[in-house]
């Protein structure tokens, strides 16, 4: 039978009950030992705390999520850092191990072998030192949830047997499962470019996100564009059923978690920006280490498979059938609804209630060609819109998608680097430096849910 983390949760809450009934038992225990006697409060206090600690710990943790969301991290963030790093220093180690490995029948290359030998043993400690870091990484990407139900079931326990180290447990998970995420942001901000190179996976960071767009009608089809707010493009993805492919599957696209960007829906020629406008890091909630949000735009109505119906005005309601959509459309004077349909598609649209005119006309976009019927409300008002369509073969836009960064351009972001600072920053000060700061949030948020032992670290 798997047991989940409810089932600890549920098991610490019992104990703690216990511990509550013990105290209250104590209290009506007719003995008069006042070393005894002074359990009771303290038994009753304690499992009041340990009650409350178990049902908001998942609360806890979605915090942590969120502030790591802020900080602009994420393990996709942390584990290109990481590949990047070790992938650069087995590279190194295996040119190293090939020095050393050459015959030197004159003593020429005797110094160079010294010089090799030396910088051997520091690749080496590198190599452990990141590998300490990968594996306290994958403890808490795996295990924080785990290990800090076992935490609240040791500090529940009656008589404060456990307390310190289910403390110590809990404060170690929700610090380490939080703060490894943000590792890289701390290396490449405190380091600065003439550490970190100017790659895009570097400077503006990465996180995996699952993103929809939608339009009133529902969600849309076409290209989603990625943007800075100065206007460079990030990347181009196609869309789908309202989801963007990404460059490996559908499970999410990678997408900068330390700067705001702008998204813009783009089909049959026309730009859509979608809100929230622009998106900040904030914007995204957190799950399990993965980004979500839901694009959307007011204006475009239906989209895809050939066919775009969008107007300027406030679209109060939409019905959409297999295909057709109708639509009530409040238009300001001025304001229009506009079809464009591909020449593989014929599409018909009606309007009723204000007075409209047509404009007709063709366009181009992608390698597509069709045509474009549109309705202009001179004096604004209300009107029902009736669009109906049939198409065959609609084609795909001839379009240059490209990501945001591939596996490969991230590990090569990290790569120009200065060699001297590379080591003695790099990979073991900055590191060193953040870990060491983690132990003691670890160990001041431990001391503050209650443990009182004192963990020493040895250097």
């Amino acid at each position: 039978m798997y047991i989940t983390n409810i089932d600890y949760l549920i098991l610490a809450y019992r104990i703690a009950m216990l511990t509550f009934y013990t105290g209250v038992l104590i209290y009506a225990l007719p003995i008069p030992i006042r070393g005894l006697k002074r359990w009771a409060p303290t038994l009753i206090e304690d499992s009041i705390v340990a009650a409350i600690l178990i049902l908001i710990l998942d609360v806890l943790f979605n915090i942590v999520d969120r502030l790591v969301q802020l900080a602009g991290g994420s393990w996709q963030y942390f584990n290109a850092w990481e590949a990047s790093a070790v992938s650069f220093l087995l590279t190194l180690k295996g040119i190293l191990a090939l020095i050393e490995s050459l015959p030197s029948p004159t003593g020429v290359l005797g110094g160079l072998k010294s010089a090799a030998y030396m910088l051997d043993r520091m690749v080496t400690s590198a190599v452990y030192f990141q590998g300490l870091i990968l594996g306290l990484a994958w403890l808490v990407k795996h295990y924080a949830g785990p290990l800090a139900s076992v935490g609240a079931i040791l500090y529940a326990l009656p008589f404060r047997v456990g307390r310190s180290a289910g403390a110590w447990l809990i404060a170690f998970s929700l610090v380490f499962s939080g703060g490894l995420q943000v590792l890289p942001v701390f290396v490449s901000t405190i380091g600065g470019p003439s550490i970190v190179g100017p790659g895009t996976a570097a400077k503006y960071g990465v996180a995996l996100a699952n993103v929809t767009v939608t339009g009133p009608g529902g969600p849309l089809d076409g290209a989603l564009r990625l943007e800075k707010t100065d206007g460079s493009i990030l990347a181009l993805r196609p869309l789908r059923d309202g989801a963007p492919i990404g460059s490996l599957s559908r499970q999410g696209i990678l997408i900068p978690s330390r700067i705001p960007v702008v998204y813009t829906y783009e089909y049959l020629g026309v730009y859509f920006n979608l809100t929230p406008y622009p998106t900040y890091p904030s914007n995204y909630t957190v799950q399990a280490g993965v980004w979500a949000i839901n694009l959307s735009t007011p204006y475009a109505v239906v989209g895809g498979h050939g066919i775009l119906l969008y107007t300027d005005g406030n679209v109060v309601n939409v019905t959409l059938m297999q295909n057709s959509v109708t639509a009530r459309v409040e238009l300001p004077p001025g304001g229009y609804i506009e079809e464009r349909h591909a020449s593989q598609c014929d599409a018909h649209i009606t309007s009723e209630g204000a007075a409209y005119r047509v404009e007709d006309g063709s366009w181009s976009w992608a390698g597509i060609k069709g045509a474009y019927t549109r309705l202009i409300y001179d004096n604004g008002g209300e009107a029902v819109i009736t669009y109906s369509w049939s198409c065959s073969n609609p084609p795909l836009p001839r379009l240059k998608f490209e990501s945001y960064v591939t596996p490969l351009s991230i590990v090569g972001s990290f790569y120009t680097i200065n060699f001297i600072k590379m080591f003695i920053v790099y990979f073991f000060t900055l590191p060193s430096l953040y870990l060491l700061m983690l132990y003691s949030l670890t160990h001041g948020l431990s001391r503050l849910l209650g443990g009182r032992e004192r963990l020493f670290i040895r250097l």
